[in-house]
């Protein structure tokens, strides 16, 4: 019995023992919690207005829709937070209350309430929230988690590895749901107002719907990086405060950090890395309508910076992106003139409407600047010419800058087949002039051409007028000197690039300036000017934007954008084969082969020239950086070249038919797809493009010499037997 009870005390006293041991470590586990550290978005000043000091964006965009949402985060009680915004992750497009794409987005309402929210058809907008068990604790390192189960149509939230709530939530995103670039600690919403406003610590999204227990195991341990269902994963610290944040699930969604506004200063490292010099510039005006109808104290100014820096920027022309006015009203006209006249005679401008700035069959653009005896009317009789007389709503403008061509194509808002005829025919006049396309609708939100299904598109506003999908495809994609199309219209705060490749493989810049909701923000006007300077050949440009009522450029990382207007969209591929010889050693430039183009039956294409190669000293040869420059089906004919290669040999005649495939994508951006090789008179593919060869030695000095010989003495030979024989006649007849 004393036995018993010893056994017992023992047990005990293990027991108690491991209680202190395992609370000891759990107190140590909490206490590294709470010694966590995570980013914040730093609020500063600039002008007595308060706003994110920066933003966060991705490389690229989520490839499968995320089901786990995970983060650690920090909320002060000493702060107060907006009702909306905190944004975790998202991918919300520049303002998702007028976009046209679906979205989610990861937050915390109030500061506190853990909510999912999606964006789709078009404007609708879907969410749950948690408000009851599920807030998230204020003055303490939370490891939150919400698992949106679709198959059971529930969203569950974890606290600290701990089942909260559940709410009912019958709603499946799509893959349109990921068709935009990812966001953290922010989204794309003008001006990142809704960016988180506590600390924000390390971030996971997965795939699948994770257990109680994964989660369990990702509070404990963190993310698992082996997880196939790991999409992203961020280790955030206060040491990566304002620095790129890596992706280390291994996808690549690696976040880039941009600040806001930039000061001369920080602006001048950033052009430090550039390789170019630049010779001249372009001053571009983007919607206005909100500084003169909101803000007109800082319309002005912006009149001011280009005039100021005319001579040190080398501003050579300023172009207008429409929508002048808001109301199309007179006090607003009237202001607008204004300005614009002081650029007259100092610098050449172009401009052009914008929806607001007058409805189709309106009169008050063309009574201000399209009158005879207007300076603007004047400006484009001696520099260019008119889809109308008495009407500057459709213009082109000539000029030239050391020693490159330039057409300003100026086209309004809403525009016809009969339109577009001329603009064909101007462009085609002037091959050698590098042509930008200015209008004021071209690029929606997802900086693609707007189509007849897109919300504010001129086929809306405009009966009768051509989208610019449609100007595009029917027209300028033909034409080989287009190097842009600029617009206003579409609200973003970024500068938005879109490269499309036209039917001649040139590239075509598709440009978006619009800042008008940022004007409106906190902001209370910023006054963008964008500014694109040029190399002295006219080859390579840049766009800085410049907002100046705060004397700052705004946006890193699209205030810097570079361009290479010669850029050709192609793809390219190495055809190899490979060469024996039998019976010598092969050497370098032994055989030649030829490469030549062929239709679809394997016809030589008349007028083909061959592209020749020899071989190297292995007997390897390769056709290199065969190039495309459109999409399509190419066929070409592979054999060795028997006219020069090496005498003496018995070439191999095989014959190779090769055909590649060449693809496009919705960009323009050309990719080789498929390539076949197939053998002369069989349709399987080949591995290996083969030639064998064999060496006929021919007769040597040596042998010749031999051959010589021996008929000398066959000669020799031949002639003693004839003396012989003749000697043998005579003695007989003695």
């Amino acid at each position: 019995m004393k036995t018993v009870k010893r056994i017992i005390c023992a047990l005990l006293l293990v027991s108690m023992l491991a209680s202190m041991f395992f609370a000891v470590s759990a107190a140590e586990g909490d206490s590294k919690k709470e010694e966590r550290t995570g980013i914040t978005i730093e609020r500063i000043k600039t002008k007595g207005v308060t706003h994110a000091e920066g933003y966060y964006i991705s490389d690229k965009k989520l490839e499968e829709i995320p089901v786990t949402y995970e983060a650690w985060v920090y909320m002060s009680s000493s702060q107060t937070y907006p009702q909306e915004g905190n944004v975790i992750l998202a991918n919300t497009p520049h303002i998702y209350a007028m976009g046209t794409d679906n979205w989610f987005s990861f937050e915390l309402k109030n500061g506190c309430e853990p909510k999912l929210m999606f964006g789709y058809r078009n404007k609708e907008v879907t969410e749950v929230v948690f408000w009851k068990e599920g807030r998230v604790p204020k003055d303490k390192w939370t490891h939150l988690v919400l698992v949106h189960d679709t198959a059971a149509k529930k969203v569950s939230c974890y606290l600290n590895g701990e089942l909260k709530e559940t709410k009912s939530f019958d709603f499946k995103p799509d893959k349109t749901t990921i068709d935009n670039l990812l966001f953290l600690a922010g989204d794309g919403y003008s001006t990142n107002r809704r960016a988180f406003t506590g600390t924000l610590g390390d971030v996971a999204v997965y795939s699948d719907v994770r257990s109680a227990a994964e989660v369990k195991s990702d509070y404990k341990d963190g993310a698992n990086v082996k997880d196939d269902d790991l999409l992203l994963y961020y280790q955030l610290s206060a040491e990566m405060d304002g620095k790129d944040a890596p992706d280390l699930s291994g996808n690549g969604y690696n976040m880039n950090y941009n600040r806001m506004m930039l000061t001369e200063t920080q602006m001048d490292q950033i052009r430090s890395q550039d390789e170019n010099e630049y010779a001249y510039s372009i001053a571009f005006i983007p919607d206005t309508q909100y500084m003169v109808s909101k803000f007109p104290k800082r319309f002005e100014p912006i009149y001011d910076y280009i005039l100021e820096n005319k001579d040190k920027k080398n501003i050579k022309y300023v172009i207008g992106l429409g929508d002048m006015t808001d109301a199309n009203s007179t006090k607003e006209w009237n202001m607008v003139k204004e300005q614009i006249d002081r650029l007259n005679g100092v610098i050449p401008y172009s401009i052009i409407r914008g929806n607001h700035d007058g409805r189709a069959g309106d009169a008050k653009f063309d009574n201000i600047f399209g009158q005879k005896n207007s300076d603007y009317y004047k400006h484009v009789e001696a520099n260019g010419g008119f889809y109308k007389q008495n009407s500057v709503k459709n213009t082109y403008l000539l000029f030239e800058e050391n020693n490159t061509k330039y057409m300003i194509l100026n086209l309004d808002y809403g525009i016809d087949e009969n339109v577009l005829k001329w603009a064909d025919k101007v462009i085609s006049e002037h091959p050698n002039h590098r042509v930008m396309i200015v209008t004021h609708a071209w690029l929606n939100i997802n900086a693609e051409p707007y189509t007849a299904t897109d919300w504010a598109s001129p086929s809306s506003e405009v009966p009768g007028s051509i989208n610019p999908d449609q100007m595009w495809a029917k027209h300028f994609k033909k034409h080989a000197n287009i190097d842009m199309i600029i617009c206003g219209h579409t609200n973003s705060d970024q500068v938005l690039v879109t490269p499309v490749i036209g039917d001649n493989g040139n590239t075509v810049y598709q440009i978006l300036m619009d800042g008008q909701y940022a004007d409106i923000s906190t902001f209370n006007g910023l006054g963008l000017v964008g500014l694109m300077y040029f190399t002295a050949d006219g080859r390579f440009a840049k766009v800085e934007y410049y907002s100046t009522a705060y004397n700052r450029y705004y946006y890193e990382g699209h205030t810097d954008i570079h361009l290479d207007l010669d850029a050709v969209a192609s793809d390219s591929i190495d055809i190899s084969g490979e060469v024996s010889l039998e019976g010598k050693e092969l050497a370098a430039g032994d055989f030649t082969f030829l490469l030549i183009s062929t239709d679809g039956e394997f016809d030589v294409t008349p007028g083909a020239t061959p592209i020749k190669v020899k071989n190297a000293a292995d007997g390897s040869f390769v056709f290199k950086d065969v190039t495309f420059y459109k999409a399509g089906t190419y066929h070409f004919i592979l054999s060795a070249d028997a006219e020069n290669s090496i005498d003496s040999a018995t070439l191999d005649e095989s014959v190779y038919y090769v055909t590649v495939k060449v693809n496009k994508n919705s960009k323009g951006e050309l990719t080789v797809s498929e390539t076949l090789i197939t053998k002369k008179g069989s349709s399987e593919a080949v591995d290996t493009v083969a030639f064998a060869s064999v060496y006929n030695a021919p007769a040597s000095n040596n042998t010749l010499i031999i051959c010589i010989g021996a008929v000398a003495v066959a000669v020799v030979a031949v002639a003693v037997v004839l003396i012989i024989v003749s000697k043998k006649k005579r003695a007989q007849k003695a």
